[in-house]
């Protein structure tokens, strides 16, 4: 065969190039990482494009240098065959490289105009305490204009203010004895009654949530998007790919550093759910503001924190583009995480032996934390578009816990009283009393009745407060009066209680086994004045809403979008914040309620409590 028709230097290197980008691209695409947002595509390009194409030059050169000594050519003689090769190979690159180059998808999309819009931003922990001082500063812009251009007031909360209860409280307006919420080890099937966003849903309204506690596991034939909270157990989420925010978070509750094949699926789950490198590169600006390259366990709490809700707004707002609906709901909880460990640099007049350089260093970092959220804030309602009625609330407030926290050892408790640790399901801590939910109704009153029989040995006084709460958890607190001294009289007391004993039916027991005064790593407390704000053309401008409670956002929600109230909510629609003509146009309605027998049967729900879950409540002093 002549070697006039062998491949050239230039046609193998050209070849073997077309061919291998091709077939990287062919992979990205089969990824769905093609439609990644903007600041993945061009290093997409580059590991699509450029990278093979230089590998597959090299291998194209080598390949026709070995034909072109064999006398052989690519394709055969004829000329027609070799320019349609070549044409088709030219389209094929092409098309796979047509998705990197469409735009983002925009606001709006094809939710349906009809509908009211409703949006319920959570931001978990917030205070007006501390929003207004820096709102007078001028730094909340975006709560700000929210404040100025609609409704404010104070939400009350009830106890316990544990998030994953008050949560869902707020999102079905029912208590906790008949949403069944008692902790965070519950999941969606373990909620007994609807929540505002199933409601809505059955009403024919598209639904979003992002965030929400007790969303896990997500629905499968959600229309809308679930992307469950910090209670989820595992990484599931309607749609799939924003799964990576729950895989992340589950990754970085280890110690140990994720595999590459680990970090390659984050990474690709990452680019597709909207990440950007500006928020990488906004983490790395935050960790050389705060001075430490390798940051210890208090930098690392806030670090991590911000850089994840970072995180979750990227993919947020994607999300809200992408899959438009009739209800959104986004929760953001580094106000309420950080409030917790950072509280006694915040107001260090109200603690004792706070390190001044402590001080110095970690003020600003729970201001930090609401101005991030502001930013989130004005971030998620870019994303979502025009609304109709905006609610931003919080669970609870925050305010410096006591002097010196002291937590209640549950299963020495228990082992006191003659009881097994199987007695209790769980237990949270929400200082100061604790939370245990019995593993059967008979046997929370058989712990409370023996609690309240422990009694120090000088008296014959009652050592603790012990009763069945509404949801059937047992509620246990220390006898404040009794404990006050102690509490002021810090480690010398910690000495005496190690040589004194409780008695239960004339058994002593070291008190010390049961009431811990060293447990002081969290120095923020719950309390129970939260923050409503209303917005929206259906808002009255400049509206002050009285008190209002949790038990009032979901029939207002259902107010505002023109539905009736249910009976068995034992709140209100918060008409004071509506304009008048709303309210001249919407009388209210009502109806018996929203549940269907039969329709939320429960099912099976998963009490194990996931390693991470517990390393997060852990991180926020709820478990020790």
């Amino acid at each position: 065969m002549s070697n006039q028709n062998a491949p050239t230097i230039q046609s193998s290197a050209l070849f073997g190039a077309l061919c291998a980008a091709a077939l990287a691209l062919l992979v990205i695409d089969v990824a769905g990482l093609a439609g990644a947002s903007l600041d993945h595509r061009p290093i997409l390009l580059l590991l699509g494009l450029f990278v093979p194409g230089v590998l597959g030059a090299v291998g194209g050169i080598m390949a026709g240098a070995a034909l072109r000594a064999l006398g052989r050519e690519w394709i055969g003689r004829p000329k027609p065959l070799r320019r349609a090769t070549g044409l088709a190979a030219f389209l094929l690159l092409g098309a796979m490289l047509a998705p990197f180059f469409a735009s983002e998808p925009p606001v709006g999309g094809s939710r349906d105009p009809g509908k009211p819009r409703i949006v319920l931003l959570g931001i978990d922990g917030a205070t007006w305490e501390r929003i207004d001082p820096l709102i007078a500063k001028g730094e909340l812009p975006n709560i700000a204009r929210l404040v100025r251009e609609g409704a404010r007031g104070v939400l009350e909360s009830e106890l316990p203010a544990f998030s994953p209860i008050v949560w869902t409280t707020i999102a079905s307006g029912r208590a906790p004895a008949v949403h069944g919420v008692s902790g965070a080890t519950e999941t969606a099937k373990s909620v007994g009654c609807a929540r505002i966003w199933e409601v809505l849903r059955d009403h024919g309204y598209s639904t979003g949530t992002f965030g929400y506690l007790i969303t896990w596991p997500p629905r499968a034939d959600d229309v809308g998007f679930t992307v469950p909270g910090w209670t989820a157990h595992g990484p599931e989420s309607e749609p799939d790919p924003y799964g990576f925010v729950n895989r992340l978070r589950f990754t970085a509750s280890h110690s140990s550093l994720p595999s590459p094949v680990e970090l390659a699926r984050i990474y690709c789950d990452w680019a597709r759910a909207g990440g950007r490198f500006s928020t990488i590169a906004r983490a790395l600006g935050r960790v050389r503001a705060a001075g430490v390259w390798w940051p210890d366990e208090i930098d690392r709490f806030h670090l991590s924190r911000e850089a994840l809700l970072d995180v979750k707004v990227d993919s947020f707002t994607r999300l809200a583009r992408e899959r438009p609906t009739d209800f959104t709901a986004f929760y953001i909880d580094t106000v309420d995480n950080e409030s917790h460990l950072y509280w006694r640099w915040l107001e260090p007049e109200k603690f004792e032996g706070v390190d001044a350089a402590k001080t110095a260093r970690y003020r600003e970092v729970i201001p930090n934390s609401y101005r991030h959220a502001d930013e989130a804030v004005g971030r998620a309602l870019e994303a979502i578009g025009p609304y109709d009625l905006l609610l931003v609330v919080s669970d609870h407030g925050f305010e410096a816990g006591n002097r010196n926290q002291f937590t209640i050892d549950v299963e020495n408790l228990l082992a006191v009283i003659g009881l097994e640790p199987d007695a209790s399901e769980g237990y949270v801590t929400i200082y100061p009393r604790v939370y245990i939910k019995p593993a059967t109704p008979e046997l929370g009153e058989v712990i409370a009745e023996r609690v309240l029989r422990i009694t120090e040995e000088t008296s014959d006084l009652p050592l603790f407060i012990a009763r069945v709460v509404e949801s059937g958890d047992v509620e246990i607190g220390v006898d404040a009066a009794r404990f006050a001294e102690r509490m002021k009289a810090g480690r010398s007391s910690e000495r005496e209680m190690a040589r004194s004993n409780a008695l239960f039916d004339g058994e002593a027991a070291p008190l010390s086994r049961l009431v811990d005064l060293t447990s002081r790593a969290f120095s923020g407390a719950h309390n129970l004045d939260g923050i409503v704000v209303a917005h929206g053309p259906l808002v009255r401008s400049g509206a002050e809403i009285p008190r209002s409670s949790i038990y009032d956002v979901t029939p207002t929600m259902l107010f505002g979008a023109g539905l009736p109230v249910a009976e068995d909510m034992p709140g209100k629609p918060l008409t004071g914040l509506f304009t008048e003509e709303f309210l001249a146009s919407h009388p209210i309605t009502s109806v018996p309620t929203y549940e269907v027998e039969g329709a939320r049967p429960g099912g099976e729900e998963e009490k194990e409590m996931p390693e991470a879950l517990k390393e997060h409540l852990r991180s926020l002093g709820y478990i020790s």
